[in-house]
């Protein structure tokens, strides 16, 4: 705190003042401003004296020199002094906000940084408060959607959701809010999406919560997942045509090897034709014949390699190796395992489909997500024909580390600073 005369002079400062600038009261007081202040911050600080002693009330920043920490950043109020109608001086009132400053501006570098991902992301994400109003959308969501963003901004996110969701959701987030009871947060689940022309359409969501000062956010991950649902149909309904031929080539196949040939011949037409049908997705089909022996299963590629295969995962193939060894080699051991247990428990307790992720390296040494859905048709004891579409799932996993990321720097931008961190 300090005071200056009209003539531009020190009449008065505090101690923190005098620290300020290395100075005492009286190497500072009844000198010039300009002395004490340097040109340099004299210049930046004049024309907001020149309004003061006019009249004004201003608040600015500046900066200063500090004589042991070095430039510091101030915010400085200038309040006229008035007697009997006239401007008599002015009252200085400053505060170091130097720190201050310094996380605001690491705020805004990962709001920026925050921005560029989410809109160079291939799946959209938006935030959300407690009433549902969007706060923040990125470019891939609203193209899902049909809408510009500013159309989805501020509007409530019911808007992209059918009924009934949409009359169910208020009160859905209501009671969230007071029990903490979710059926969804934290958890990825498929559901239905409404564009701007009134169609549905299935999607992933994936729900994060965010708990601020005084306030929660919620995060959503949504990606369009129409092909996969019309995929996955296409593999039901075959599957489903399969089963129903089954029992009656039962008997015919215990009876007639050429039977058994011609089922088999068949199974593989079918499994051509819905070759045709993934070749166009981001998927692969594979067949493989298992046989059980003494507790354990032999898992028979058919074929072992194809081209197509290297398409959509290209690995190094040792010298004497073909594809499925290269392909088992580049999963690391405990996917591996985790994979084998999953498939060999399907087939021991008689399933007629599992579902497993894992991962693997590719030729580049890139990690890759893969998502494997499998039907199993019964051959007989102890032998099986399994029928996969194997699916890149690399990017929703990292559109997960994005979401994670996205809370991190929500969190950040909303910790309380103390009056203590401004000096």
């Amino acid at each position: 705190v300090s005071y200056v005369d009209a003539g531009r002079r020190y009449r008065f400062c505090n101690k923190l003042y005098e620290e300020w600038f290395g100075l005492s009261a009286d190497d500072i007081q009844g000198r010039p401003v300009r002395d004490v202040l340097g040109d340099e911050a004299y210049s930046r600080s004049q024309p907001y004296m020149d309004r003061c002693l006019g009249g004004e009330r201003l608040a600015f920043a500046t900066e200063i020199v500090h004589r042991t920490t070095g430039k510091r950043r101030l915010s400085v109020d200038y309040v006229p002094h008035v007697s009997e109608g006239e401007v008599v001086g002015l009252f200085v009132l400053g505060a170091d906000i130097t720190e201050r400053a310094a996380a605001e501006a690491a705020v805004r570098e990962s709001e920026a940084r925050l921005r560029s991902l989410m809109d160079a992301a291939v799946d959209g994400i938006l935030t959300i408060d407690e009433r549902g109003v969007i706060s923040s959308v990125n470019p891939a969501a609203g193209a899902m959607f049909g809408y510009d963003r500013e159309e989805l901004i501020g509007s409530n996110v019911t808007m992209l959701m059918p009924e009934p969701y949409r009359g169910e959701h208020h009160q859905y987030l209501s009671n969230y809010l007071e029990t903490g009871e979710s059926k969804i947060i934290g958890v990825g689940r498929e559901v239905e999406g409404r564009r701007k022309d009134g169609s549905t359409f299935p999607l992933d969501l994936t729900v994060g919560e965010v708990d601020l000062t005084e306030r929660t956010m919620f995060t959503g991950v949504l990606r369009d997942v129409t092909e996969r649902r019309a995929l996955q149909d296409s593999l039901a309904s075959l599957n489903a045509e399969l089963e129903q031929r089954v029992p009656d080539r039962t008997a015919a196949l215990e009876r007639e090897v050429e039977k058994h040939r011609a089922t088999a011949e068949l199974v593989g037409q079918q499994a051509n034709e819905l070759d045709q049908i993934v070749r166009g997705a981001r998927c692969v089909l594979w067949r493989a014949h298992v046989v059980e022996a003494d507790g354990s299963y032999e898992w028979t590629p058919t074929p072992r390699h194809l081209p197509v295969y290297e398409e959509f995962l290209p690995l190094e193939i040792a010298d004497g190796d073909d594809y499925h060894d290269a392909w088992r080699r580049s999963i690391p051991a405990e996917d591996r395992e985790r994979m084998d247990d999953v498939g060999h428990a399907a087939l021991r307790d008689g399933d007629a489909a599992y579902a497993v992720e894992y991962r693997c390296v590719d030729a580049l040494g890139a990690t890759r997500w893969l998502h494997d859905d499998v039907s199993i048709t019964s051959a007989g004891d102890g032998e099986w024909q399994c029928v996969g579409v194997l699916t890149d799932v690399t990017e929703r996993k990292r559109a997960e580390q994005l979401q994670s990321a996205l809370h991190e720097v929500l969190e950040a931008a909303h910790t309380p600073c103390s009056l203590a961190d401004m000096y």
